[in-house]
Protein backbone atom coordinates (compact mmCIF):
# COMPACT_ATOMS: atom_id res chain seq x y z
CA UNK A 1 0.00 0.00 0.00
CA UNK A 2 2.78 2.53 0.53
CA UNK A 3 4.17 2.35 -3.22
CA UNK A 4 0.40 2.86 -4.24
CA UNK A 5 0.18 5.70 -2.23
CA UNK A 6 3.34 7.07 -3.17
CA UNK A 7 2.57 6.57 -7.03
CA UNK A 8 -0.54 8.36 -6.20
CA UNK A 9 1.11 11.46 -4.78
CA UNK A 10 3.33 11.53 -7.61
CA UNK A 11 0.22 11.32 -9.91
CA UNK A 12 -1.37 14.13 -8.23
CA UNK A 13 1.56 16.27 -8.48
CA UNK A 14 1.66 16.07 -12.26
CA UNK A 15 -1.70 16.58 -12.40
CA UNK A 16 -0.79 19.52 -10.88
CA UNK A 17 1.96 20.61 -12.83
CA UNK A 18 -0.09 20.16 -15.59
CA UNK A 19 -2.85 22.42 -14.27
CA UNK A 20 -0.49 25.31 -13.61
CA UNK A 21 1.26 24.80 -16.84
CA UNK A 22 -1.93 25.05 -18.90
CA UNK A 23 -3.10 28.29 -16.35
CA UNK A 24 0.10 29.68 -17.59
CA UNK A 25 -0.47 29.84 -21.06
CA UNK A 26 -4.38 30.36 -21.02
CA UNK A 27 -3.93 32.92 -18.74
CA UNK A 28 -0.65 34.54 -19.90
CA UNK A 29 -0.17 34.26 -23.60
CA UNK A 30 1.91 31.21 -25.27
CA UNK A 31 4.84 33.14 -26.38
CA UNK A 32 8.13 31.76 -24.18
CA UNK A 33 11.21 31.72 -24.82
CA UNK A 34 12.50 28.56 -23.49
CA UNK A 35 11.24 24.77 -22.78
CA UNK A 36 12.82 25.48 -19.18
CA UNK A 37 10.06 27.67 -17.64
CA UNK A 38 8.71 27.62 -13.73
CA UNK A 39 5.45 26.23 -15.08
CA UNK A 40 7.31 23.11 -15.75
CA UNK A 41 8.75 22.16 -12.99
CA UNK A 42 5.99 20.68 -10.90
CA UNK A 43 5.22 18.49 -13.93
CA UNK A 44 7.97 17.38 -14.67
CA UNK A 45 9.04 16.87 -10.87
CA UNK A 46 6.16 14.60 -10.45
CA UNK A 47 7.49 12.58 -13.58
CA UNK A 48 11.32 12.06 -12.20
CA UNK A 49 10.20 11.25 -8.33
CA UNK A 50 7.28 8.82 -10.02
CA UNK A 51 10.75 7.42 -12.40
CA UNK A 52 13.02 7.32 -9.20
CA UNK A 53 9.79 5.59 -7.28
CA UNK A 54 9.73 2.51 -9.78
CA UNK A 55 13.03 2.23 -9.96
CA UNK A 56 13.67 1.79 -6.19
CA UNK A 57 10.90 -0.88 -6.38
CA UNK A 58 12.71 -2.74 -9.12
CA UNK A 59 15.58 -2.97 -7.46
CA UNK A 60 14.37 -3.75 -4.15
CA UNK A 61 11.87 -6.56 -5.60
CA UNK A 62 15.19 -7.94 -7.66
CA UNK A 63 17.24 -8.31 -4.31
CA UNK A 64 14.68 -9.82 -2.63
CA UNK A 65 14.63 -12.97 -5.74
CA UNK A 66 11.40 -11.94 -6.79
CA UNK A 67 10.77 -13.33 -10.55
CA UNK A 68 10.93 -10.42 -13.52
CA UNK A 69 6.66 -10.13 -13.06
CA UNK A 70 6.65 -9.58 -9.51
CA UNK A 71 9.55 -6.92 -9.84
CA UNK A 72 6.55 -4.45 -9.38
CA UNK A 73 3.13 -4.53 -8.16
CA UNK A 74 0.14 -5.54 -10.49
CA UNK A 75 -0.72 -2.90 -12.59
CA UNK A 76 2.60 -0.86 -12.23
CA UNK A 77 4.26 -2.42 -15.35
CA UNK A 78 2.20 0.13 -17.60
CA UNK A 79 3.11 3.18 -15.09
CA UNK A 80 6.97 2.19 -16.27
CA UNK A 81 5.82 2.33 -19.72
CA UNK A 82 4.19 5.79 -19.07
CA UNK A 83 7.08 6.85 -17.46
CA UNK A 84 9.60 6.28 -20.71
CA UNK A 85 6.36 7.44 -23.48
CA UNK A 86 6.56 10.90 -20.94
CA UNK A 87 9.69 11.17 -21.58
CA UNK A 88 10.19 10.64 -25.25
CA UNK A 89 7.42 13.21 -25.59
CA UNK A 90 9.36 15.86 -23.18
CA UNK A 91 12.67 15.30 -25.85
CA UNK A 92 10.01 15.21 -28.90
CA UNK A 93 8.45 18.55 -26.99
CA UNK A 94 11.96 20.43 -26.68
CA UNK A 95 13.09 19.62 -30.43
CA UNK A 96 9.93 20.15 -32.01
CA UNK A 97 10.54 23.92 -30.04
CA UNK A 98 14.00 24.16 -31.08
CA UNK A 99 12.48 23.54 -35.16
CA UNK A 100 9.43 24.83 -35.59
CA UNK A 101 9.41 27.48 -32.31
CA UNK A 102 6.89 27.22 -29.65
CA UNK A 103 2.94 26.72 -30.42
CA UNK A 104 0.16 29.54 -29.62
CA UNK A 105 -3.48 29.58 -28.86
CA UNK A 106 -5.03 26.11 -30.69
CA UNK A 107 -1.57 24.72 -31.82
CA UNK A 108 -0.63 23.84 -28.14
CA UNK A 109 -3.22 21.45 -26.82
CA UNK A 110 -2.85 19.45 -30.23
CA UNK A 111 1.25 19.32 -30.51
CA UNK A 112 2.91 15.82 -31.40
CA UNK A 113 5.34 15.81 -27.99
CA UNK A 114 2.30 17.50 -25.84
CA UNK A 115 -0.04 14.30 -26.70
CA UNK A 116 2.82 12.29 -26.14
CA UNK A 117 3.24 13.41 -22.81
CA UNK A 118 -0.50 13.26 -22.32
CA UNK A 119 -0.11 9.86 -23.21
CA UNK A 120 2.55 9.04 -21.09
CA UNK A 121 1.28 10.47 -17.90
CA UNK A 122 -2.01 8.97 -18.66
CA UNK A 123 -0.71 5.55 -18.62
CA UNK A 124 1.18 6.84 -15.43
CA UNK A 125 -2.67 7.53 -14.05
CA UNK A 126 -4.38 4.45 -15.31
CA UNK A 127 -1.71 1.97 -14.09
CA UNK A 128 -2.64 3.23 -10.41
CA UNK A 129 -6.37 2.98 -11.19
CA UNK A 130 -5.20 -1.04 -12.19
CA UNK A 131 -3.88 -1.68 -9.38
CA UNK A 132 -6.79 -0.50 -7.63
CA UNK A 133 -8.68 -2.75 -9.47
CA UNK A 134 -6.36 -5.65 -8.20
CA UNK A 135 -6.86 -4.19 -4.77
CA UNK A 136 -10.52 -4.22 -4.91
CA UNK A 137 -10.78 -7.61 -6.09
CA UNK A 138 -8.49 -8.67 -2.83
CA UNK A 139 -11.48 -6.91 -0.75
CA UNK A 140 -14.51 -6.15 -2.14
CA UNK A 141 -16.53 -5.52 0.59
CA UNK A 142 -13.85 -3.33 2.40
CA UNK A 143 -13.30 -1.48 -0.64
CA UNK A 144 -17.18 -0.42 -1.38
CA UNK A 145 -17.63 0.23 1.93
CA UNK A 146 -17.20 4.23 2.51
CA UNK A 147 -14.32 6.11 1.93
CA UNK A 148 -10.75 4.76 3.13
CA UNK A 149 -7.49 4.53 1.63
CA UNK A 150 -8.07 1.00 -0.23
CA UNK A 151 -9.95 3.57 -2.36
CA UNK A 152 -8.98 6.77 -2.18
CA UNK A 153 -5.77 6.23 -4.61
CA UNK A 154 -8.33 5.17 -6.88
CA UNK A 155 -10.73 7.95 -7.24
CA UNK A 156 -7.44 10.66 -6.90
CA UNK A 157 -5.64 9.03 -9.69
CA UNK A 158 -9.38 9.05 -11.81
CA UNK A 159 -9.28 13.26 -11.42
CA UNK A 160 -5.54 12.91 -12.39
CA UNK A 161 -6.52 10.90 -15.94
CA UNK A 162 -9.58 12.86 -16.57
CA UNK A 163 -6.90 15.97 -16.51
CA UNK A 164 -4.81 14.05 -19.52
CA UNK A 165 -7.77 12.87 -20.87
CA UNK A 166 -9.48 16.20 -21.58
CA UNK A 167 -6.40 17.86 -22.44
CA UNK A 168 -7.24 18.85 -25.53
CA UNK A 169 -10.50 20.33 -24.95
CA UNK A 170 -9.21 23.74 -23.84
CA UNK A 171 -10.76 25.57 -26.32
CA UNK A 172 -14.08 23.62 -26.53
CA UNK A 173 -15.47 23.08 -22.56
CA UNK A 174 -18.31 25.38 -22.22
CA UNK A 175 -17.46 25.63 -18.40
CA UNK A 176 -14.21 27.51 -19.64
CA UNK A 177 -15.54 29.10 -23.20
CA UNK A 178 -18.94 29.99 -22.32
CA UNK A 179 -20.06 30.91 -25.27
CA UNK A 180 -24.03 31.13 -24.35
CA UNK A 181 -23.02 34.10 -22.19
CA UNK A 182 -21.65 35.76 -24.70
CA UNK A 183 -18.58 35.03 -22.87
CA UNK A 184 -19.14 36.29 -19.36
CA UNK A 185 -15.84 34.75 -18.07
CA UNK A 186 -13.93 34.00 -21.32
CA UNK A 187 -13.79 37.27 -22.57
CA UNK A 188 -11.85 38.21 -19.83
CA UNK A 189 -9.13 35.14 -20.32
CA UNK A 190 -6.10 36.35 -23.04
CA UNK A 191 -6.31 32.90 -24.88
CA UNK A 192 -10.02 33.30 -25.56
CA UNK A 193 -9.60 36.11 -27.21
CA UNK A 194 -9.69 34.91 -30.48
CA UNK A 195 -13.11 33.54 -30.17
CA UNK A 196 -15.96 35.82 -31.44
CA UNK A 197 -18.97 35.38 -29.10
CA UNK A 198 -22.21 35.45 -29.90
CA UNK A 199 -22.40 34.07 -33.97
CA UNK A 200 -23.54 30.99 -34.94
CA UNK A 201 -20.05 28.86 -35.65
CA UNK A 202 -19.33 29.98 -31.65
CA UNK A 203 -22.56 28.26 -30.95
CA UNK A 204 -21.83 25.01 -32.93
CA UNK A 205 -18.43 25.00 -31.22
CA UNK A 206 -20.31 25.48 -27.59
CA UNK A 207 -22.62 22.70 -29.06
CA UNK A 208 -19.91 20.14 -29.98
CA UNK A 209 -18.04 21.08 -26.58
CA UNK A 210 -21.54 19.85 -24.36
CA UNK A 211 -21.60 16.40 -26.42
CA UNK A 212 -18.14 15.86 -26.17
CA UNK A 213 -17.13 16.97 -22.16
CA UNK A 214 -20.42 14.57 -21.75
CA UNK A 215 -19.03 11.28 -23.64
CA UNK A 216 -15.22 11.73 -22.18
CA UNK A 217 -16.38 12.03 -18.54
CA UNK A 218 -19.50 10.09 -18.29
CA UNK A 219 -17.49 6.63 -18.68
CA UNK A 220 -15.39 7.77 -15.81
CA UNK A 221 -18.11 7.63 -13.57
CA UNK A 222 -20.12 4.91 -14.70
CA UNK A 223 -17.76 2.07 -15.00
CA UNK A 224 -16.13 2.21 -11.21
CA UNK A 225 -19.46 2.43 -9.80
CA UNK A 226 -20.66 -0.76 -11.85
CA UNK A 227 -17.39 -2.59 -11.28
CA UNK A 228 -16.31 -1.61 -8.41
CA UNK A 229 -19.12 -0.87 -6.10
CA UNK A 230 -17.74 2.23 -5.12
CA UNK A 231 -18.66 3.45 -2.19
CA UNK A 232 -20.81 6.82 -1.56
CA UNK A 233 -19.95 10.14 -2.32
CA UNK A 234 -16.99 9.00 -5.25
CA UNK A 235 -19.11 10.57 -7.81
CA UNK A 236 -18.60 14.27 -6.49
CA UNK A 237 -15.35 13.52 -5.30
CA UNK A 238 -14.60 12.76 -9.00
CA UNK A 239 -16.82 15.57 -10.42
CA UNK A 240 -15.54 18.06 -7.87
CA UNK A 241 -11.70 17.64 -8.68
CA UNK A 242 -11.96 17.58 -11.84
CA UNK A 243 -14.28 20.50 -12.69
CA UNK A 244 -12.34 22.66 -9.96
CA UNK A 245 -8.85 22.11 -11.18
CA UNK A 246 -9.95 22.92 -14.85
CA UNK A 247 -11.55 25.82 -13.30
CA UNK A 248 -8.52 27.66 -12.22
CA UNK A 249 -6.92 27.32 -16.24
CA UNK A 250 -9.79 30.05 -16.86
CA UNK A 251 -10.99 31.36 -13.77
CA UNK A 252 -14.31 30.20 -14.70
CA UNK A 253 -15.21 29.50 -10.78
CA UNK A 254 -18.66 30.66 -10.75
CA UNK A 255 -19.81 27.27 -13.00
CA UNK A 256 -18.71 24.95 -10.33
CA UNK A 257 -22.11 25.07 -8.50
CA UNK A 258 -23.53 23.00 -11.89
CA UNK A 259 -21.23 20.15 -12.34
CA UNK A 260 -21.01 19.58 -8.33
CA UNK A 261 -24.52 19.57 -8.08
CA UNK A 262 -25.20 17.57 -11.14
CA UNK A 263 -22.69 15.15 -9.17
CA UNK A 264 -24.59 14.99 -6.21
CA UNK A 265 -27.85 14.57 -8.18
CA UNK A 266 -25.34 11.22 -9.20
CA UNK A 267 -24.75 10.19 -5.49
CA UNK A 268 -28.17 10.56 -4.38
CA UNK A 269 -29.32 7.72 -7.06
CA UNK A 270 -25.98 5.72 -6.07
CA UNK A 271 -27.27 5.61 -2.02
CA UNK A 272 -30.56 4.62 -3.25
CA UNK A 273 -29.20 1.81 -5.51
CA UNK A 274 -26.84 0.99 -2.66
CA UNK A 275 -29.82 0.96 -0.52
CA UNK A 276 -31.54 -1.73 -2.39
CA UNK A 277 -28.50 -4.65 -2.15
CA UNK A 278 -26.71 -6.22 -4.16
CA UNK A 279 -29.90 -7.22 -6.53
CA UNK A 280 -30.29 -3.53 -7.36
CA UNK A 281 -26.64 -3.00 -7.49
CA UNK A 282 -26.96 -5.88 -10.05
CA UNK A 283 -29.39 -4.16 -12.19
CA UNK A 284 -28.48 -1.43 -15.08
CA UNK A 285 -31.32 0.61 -13.61
CA UNK A 286 -29.20 2.85 -11.28
CA UNK A 287 -26.63 3.32 -14.09
CA UNK A 288 -29.12 4.37 -16.95
CA UNK A 289 -30.69 7.00 -14.71
CA UNK A 290 -27.00 8.71 -13.33
CA UNK A 291 -26.29 8.19 -17.41
CA UNK A 292 -29.06 10.30 -18.00
CA UNK A 293 -29.61 12.19 -15.17
CA UNK A 294 -26.09 13.76 -14.30
CA UNK A 295 -25.26 15.18 -17.65
CA UNK A 296 -29.42 15.96 -17.62
CA UNK A 297 -28.51 18.46 -14.38
CA UNK A 298 -25.49 19.62 -15.15
CA UNK A 299 -26.12 21.44 -17.96
CA UNK A 300 -29.82 22.26 -17.23
CA UNK A 301 -28.09 24.12 -14.31
CA UNK A 302 -25.21 25.76 -16.22
CA UNK A 303 -27.91 27.23 -18.93
CA UNK A 304 -29.95 28.52 -15.30
CA UNK A 305 -27.10 29.76 -13.77
CA UNK A 306 -26.61 31.84 -17.10
CA UNK A 307 -29.96 32.81 -17.87
CA UNK A 308 -31.28 33.65 -13.86
CA UNK A 309 -28.02 34.41 -12.02
CA UNK A 310 -26.02 36.21 -14.91
CA UNK A 311 -28.55 37.54 -16.83
CA UNK A 312 -26.94 36.87 -20.45
CA UNK A 313 -28.43 33.89 -21.98
CA UNK A 314 -27.42 34.10 -25.63
CA UNK A 315 -29.02 31.10 -26.82
CA UNK A 316 -32.58 30.57 -27.54
CA UNK A 317 -34.97 28.44 -25.48
CA UNK A 318 -35.03 25.57 -28.30
CA UNK A 319 -30.97 25.45 -28.32
CA UNK A 320 -30.46 25.49 -24.90
CA UNK A 321 -33.18 22.72 -23.75
CA UNK A 322 -32.10 20.75 -26.92
CA UNK A 323 -28.52 20.84 -25.86
CA UNK A 324 -29.41 19.60 -22.56
CA UNK A 325 -31.88 16.94 -23.41
CA UNK A 326 -29.77 15.57 -26.12
CA UNK A 327 -26.67 15.05 -24.15
CA UNK A 328 -28.36 13.18 -21.75
CA UNK A 329 -30.44 11.03 -24.37
CA UNK A 330 -26.16 10.49 -25.45
CA UNK A 331 -25.04 10.05 -22.31
CA UNK A 332 -28.15 6.77 -21.84
CA UNK A 333 -27.25 5.61 -25.14
CA UNK A 334 -23.81 5.57 -24.49
CA UNK A 335 -23.69 3.65 -20.95
CA UNK A 336 -25.23 0.62 -23.31
CA UNK A 337 -21.96 0.35 -24.94
CA UNK A 338 -20.37 0.52 -21.22
CA UNK A 339 -23.21 -1.79 -19.51
CA UNK A 340 -24.51 -4.52 -20.20
CA UNK A 341 -28.43 -4.58 -20.57
CA UNK A 342 -29.81 -7.22 -17.14
CA UNK A 343 -33.11 -8.67 -17.30
CA UNK A 344 -34.65 -6.77 -14.83
CA UNK A 345 -35.11 -3.06 -13.94
CA UNK A 346 -35.69 -0.69 -16.76
CA UNK A 347 -34.31 -2.70 -19.51
CA UNK A 348 -36.91 -5.62 -18.51
CA UNK A 349 -39.12 -4.43 -21.05
CA UNK A 350 -36.27 -4.93 -23.54
CA UNK A 351 -36.30 -8.49 -22.87
CA UNK A 352 -39.87 -8.86 -22.30
CA UNK A 353 -40.40 -7.56 -25.68
CA UNK A 354 -37.81 -9.80 -27.35
CA UNK A 355 -35.98 -6.75 -28.23
CA UNK A 356 -32.66 -8.37 -26.61
CA UNK A 357 -32.21 -11.98 -25.58
CA UNK A 358 -29.47 -13.49 -23.72
CA UNK A 359 -26.70 -15.48 -25.84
Amino acid sequence: MAFHWIMTLFAVVMSLGGIVDARQHIQHGFEIESFFVASHYLLYAGWILGGAALVIQILRRRRAGKSLHEWLPKGYFLSLLGFLVFGLGGGVDMTWHEIYGFETNLEAPVSPGHTLLVLGAGLMYAAVIFHGAYLQKQSPHRFAASLNRLNLPTILSTIAFLTALLWPTWFLDPFLVDFPSGGVTASHVYAYGIFDFGNDTANAVALAGVFLMTLLTMPAILLPLHRWRMPPGTTTLIVAGYTALRATVGNAYIYLPAAIGAALVGDLIWGWARAGGEQRLSSSTPYRLIAFAVPFAQYGLYFTMIAVFLKAQTWSVYLWTGAVFTTAVFSLLMSYLLIKPTNSGVDALLYRFRILEDA
